[in-house]
Formats: structure tokens, sequence, C-alpha cells
């Protein structure tokens, strides 16, 4: 599997024209790492809003809370829980999501949450095309990476759209494969922002009515069922076609 997946990262290496030796990825790696080292340290209020994501992960009711504390800047709080939950894996997406509509409103907090995720997602895939081949390589063990990034080679330039309406999909995975695949800028935006869409209005909707019961409404409902209907239609189309 590893040999495997060392040819997918070769291949994707020379798609990008990306000459640059191992070395020098592996500093800017260290140089980043040591950014961020640097900032947590320096900043106590960095090091609060770490502890506090981390103690709130399994508890929308506390993220909420959390995000409110920030009022003015609560759109850019969950951007940076969305950005957080790719880099520590103990803080759960779909809270976030949770969250996100409870401290907002289920239609505010629904768009605030796929902007989130559109921004973190690419921001992941960039920086794995550029970091990612060495320590994939390294540190892929279980399959999954090589199984994602098969299944989103397989469907073309649908692949992240198709793995974005997995049914419980891993929204990381699909960024780092897509990143060593050297999925095209516009195919991973586009099939980010559609594909995220049922997931995200699903757990808003769990969130805000956890919240607010009522506060959604019956339009709701029936637009979230068109939503998975439409969802699954298009990708028996897609499978069909592919």
């Amino acid at each position: 599997m590893k040999s495997q997946f060392s040819r997918l990262s070769s291949h994707c290496d020379k798609g990008m024209g990306m000459r640059k030796t191992s070395w020098v990825r592996w500093l800017a790696f260290l140089l980043v790492v040591m950014t961020l080292a640097y900032l947590y340290v320096c900043f106590p209020g960095a090091q609060s809003f770490i502890a506090q994501a981390i103690d709130s992960a399994y508890d929308p009711s506390k993220l909420k809370q959390l995000i409110l504390s920030y009022r003015p800047a609560a759109p850019l709080i969950i951007l940076m829980l969305t950005v957080l939950q790719a880099i520590i894996t103990i803080l759960p997406l779909c809270f976030v999501m949770m969250a996100s509509t409870m401290a907002l409103g289920f239609f505010r907090g629904v768009v605030v949450s796929i902007v989130s995720q559109v921004i973190a997602g690419y921001l992941t895939m960039r920086l794995t095309r550029y970091f990612g081949h060495s320590v994939a390589v390294r540190f892929e063990t279980s399959g999954k990476l090589l199984s994602m990034s098969n299944f989103i080679k397989g469907y073309g330039k649908w692949g992240v759209l198709m793995a974005r309406l997995l049914p419980f999909g891993s929204f990381d995975l699909v960024n780092f494969a897509s990143g060593l695949l050297n999925v095209k800028d516009q195919d991973f935006i586009f099939g980010t922002v559609f594909g995220v869409i049922p997931a995200t209005c699903f757990y808003g909707l769990i969130g805000a009515e956890l919240f607010s019961p009522g506060e959604a409404g019956l339009a709701v409902y029936y637009g979230l069922c068109s939503v998975i209907v439409l969802s699954v239609i298009f990708s028996l189309w897609v499978r069909r076609n592919t």
C-alpha cells in the first residue's frame, strides 16, 4: 500500500511541476510549525481560545457560548474553529456546524458554516499540495487516504463533489486527497460549496432545534429533504455517466 501511495505522490508531483527537493519542503514545514508555536506561546489569548475549543469539543452548547463570547466577530470564530478542527482531530466538524446555527440562527449559521468550510478546506488542500506528499507517504498507514484519493480520481472533475456527498464522509480526508491529486481549484471549490450543503443543513437543523425548537419551520424540513433527494439523484447520475 505504501508503494502505491508513493507512486500516487510521485505522479502528483510531476503533474504540479514541482522540482523542489524534499528538504526544502521540510524546512518550510518546520518554519510554519515554529511560527504557530511562537504565536501560541507569546499570545495568551490564543492559548485560551484553543483550550476552550478543546474543552468544548463534544459539547455544541459550550461551542455556542465560545462563539457568542466573541459576538462581534462570531463568523470569524466559526471560521477559526473550522480550520482548527482540521488540525486538532478531537474537534468534530459536525458539532461546529451545530454550534454555528445555535449561535447565529439557522439560515445565517448555515451560510457562515458553508463559507468557513470552503475557506478551511481550500487552505488545507493548498497546504497539502505543498507539504503533504512527503508527510503523507511517511504517516499514511490506515489506507483511508489512498482509498479516498482513488475515489476522487475515479470520478474526475466530479470527484470532490461526490466525495463530499458521501454520508459521514471525512471533510479533512477529502482536503488532503485533493491536495495530493492536484485537483483544480475551481473543481475543488465547486465540489466543496455544493457538496457540503446537505450535511451542513442537516447538522445545522439539529443545532437550531436544540437551541430554539420550531425556529426553522416546516419549509426548512421540506427543503432539507429536497436537497437530500436531489443529492442522491445527482450521485446516481454521475455514477452512471462516469
